[in-house]
């Protein structure tokens, strides 16, 4: 299908649903005169987007990596307001000068299921609906590395945890499961199941040399089915612009999913 502004190169269906067709060079050059919004519907082009998976992953000396910017931040504001936590947690010595401020929550809304939790931009094409990462502004980190003290202690918040991340499963179109080396991330299997049952779009994120790679071959027959429901040029726009994974088209990720199946 030809983009309908350039009519030349392959054109996309972006989050607005609408028949507009953009390619990748025009879109982008749209975003940054239209804002998000489509020339022919004038609809947000985003798509909401949810990122299952190990909230922080862990090197085999206890070191964390800092939270992916497309996750949700909560910060206790009974105990140090945004701006200080802002500024703490974009010093140097956290190794996250990137993180947008606008993806800061506050641990007093994030407890209050009564309010709905923001669903926040990431990047250009991307909405995020989660998920959130419980920081402890007084955690131990050091020289760009985060240790277990930098997450919250959760144990007064299991429930609320539990009751956020149903409800931005059910916000998002798309949710995407990535899969640690470890093959412990047992939460997010059933984060998984949950937005099956909702008939979400699932992407499977898991590196071909996982040692366990032919067990998710079920994981990879679920994600190709949910991409049965959408047209083949949004298929395009999903898989191009997730940040998680990194084929060039549909076509190279269901060949990877087929792979998967192709194990078992």
């Amino acid at each position: 299908m030809t983009c309908n502004i350039c009519q030349d190169a392959y054109g996309f269906t972006f989050g607005c649903d609408c028949a507009f067709l953009m390619c990748d060079k025009c879109a982008h050059r749209n975003f940054e005169s239209n804002e998000e919004k489509c020339p022919h519907c004038n609809k947000s082009v985003r798509i909401n987007t949810f990122f299952s998976g190990k909230i922080m992953e862990i090197s085999e000396y206890d070191i964390y990596s800092p939270p992916e910017n497309y996750k949700l931040i909560v910060y206790d504001d009974d105990k140090i307001n945004k701006e200080n936590f802002y500024e703490n947690i974009t010093h140097d010595k956290m190794g996250r000068s990137t993180i947008d401020k606008n993806k800061l929550i506050k641990l007093s809304d994030f407890s209050n299921l009564n309010e709905k939790l923001p669903i926040k931009e990431y990047d250009k094409f991307i909405y995020t609906c989660g998920p959130c990462v419980l920081i402890n502004p007084q955690g131990g980190m050091s020289h760009g590395q985060w240790y277990d003290d930098c997450l919250m202690n959760i144990s007064d918040y299991k429930n609320v945890i539990n009751e956020r991340n149903t409800e931005m499963i059910m916000s998002c179109d798309v949710f995407t499961l990535t899969i640690n080396d470890d093959n412990n991330c047992f939460c997010s299997y059933g984060e998984w199941g949950q937005a099956l049952h909702l008939n979400k779009v699932l992407i499977l994120n898991v590196n071909k040399n996982n040692e366990q790679l032919k067990e998710y071959h079920m994981f990879a027959i679920q994600s190709l089915k949910s991409f049965e429901q959408v047209l083949h040029t949004k298929r395009e726009f999903i898989i191009r612009y997730n940040p998680t994974i990194y084929f060039e088209d549909f076509k190279s990720y269901k060949e990877y999913m087929n792979y998967i199946i192709g194990l078992k």
